[in-house]
């Protein structure tokens, strides 16, 4: 191939990539620059692509007229707290299916595995039953307890630490490691890369979750923000509600640049053979 068509072939590709990247960030821009428009200019047509009027009213329509701080306390309360739940619960399962040895454990896998052909909606009377009968409605606990451990996490991180050089662990247990020290000192930290994807995974799943909160009907007290914005977002004007959206999308932002940064240093550090 020549040269010339080397470098067509180049700019083809990164003009595609580009205009996907347009086209993928594009939403996000929009609930920017309604969030800081006025209503009127939300409402023109055709709209204005560009910001005409920047304004913080729609900011401060909301913290005055909605218990915005409380929604986004709860849904940072209960994605943190299913988070942190959920990686220490299937770590430890992935962990024991992965390089442990006992009696029933390929079944007992596959048993879970045929779980995740189950839809959720079969579940959610079952759950909310067993919740109930737990005393755990009207708390934040049943907004956290059901989603604790999952299926597919726990088969991620199998996965992933079927990867591991199981001489790595056996030298340990040579060296007198209890199991305990091995989990936490030699497995935990090499399973920093799916730890953080599944932390990614848990927690923006968990900050939009809305069909578990209106099942149980857990008291507005425990509202996320999704829910609380789901059952007043009717009241509000499309502007405000775009704030509301602006605002939501931080955490998301922080986890990301995190988790990107936790994610890079393990793959730069010198990976075991």
């Amino acid at each position: 191939m020549s040269n010339t068509k080397r470098r067509l072939a180049r700019f083809t590709g990164a003009a595609v990539l580009v205009g996907w990247a347009v086209l993928s960030l594009f939403p996000l821009y929009w609930m920017f620059l309604t969030a800081f428009s006025p209503q009127a200019d939300t409402t023109t047509f055709p709209p204005h692509w560009l910001p005409q009027h920047l304004t913080f009213e729609n900011f401060r329509w909301l913290f005055a007229h909605v218990a915005m701080g409380r929604w986004f306390v709860n849904s940072l309360l209960v994605a943190s707290a299913v988070t942190c739940g959920s990686l220490l619960l299937n770590t430890m399962a992935g962990y024991a299916f992965a390089k442990l040895r006992f009696p029933g454990r390929e079944q007992v896998f596959w048993l879970l595995l045929g779980l995740m052909m189950v839809p959720e909606i079969v579940t959610l009377i079952p759950l909310y039953i067993v919740a109930n009968d737990l005393w755990l409605s009207d708390t934040y606990f049943i907004l956290i307890a059901p989603f604790l451990a999952s299926v597919w996490g726990i088969f991620l991180i199998k996965q992933f630490l079927q990867t591991l050089p199981s001489a790595l662990l056996d030298a340990a247990r040579v060296d007198g490691a209890s199991e305990w020290t091995i989990f936490w000192k030699i497995v935990l930290p090499l399973a920093r890369p799916v730890l953080g994807a599944l932390a990614i995974f848990t927690f923006v799943g968990q900050w939009n979750s809305l069909l578990w909160w209106l099942f149980s009907r857990a008291r507005p007290r425990c509202a996320t923000s999704r829910s609380a914005l789901r059952a007043s977002g009717s009241n509000m004007r499309p502007s405000t509600v775009r704030s509301w959206q602006a605002h939501c999308w931080q955490p998301f932002r922080s986890l990301w640049s995190s988790s990107r940064s936790s994610v890079s240093s393990c793959a730069a550090s010198p990976s075991v053979r």
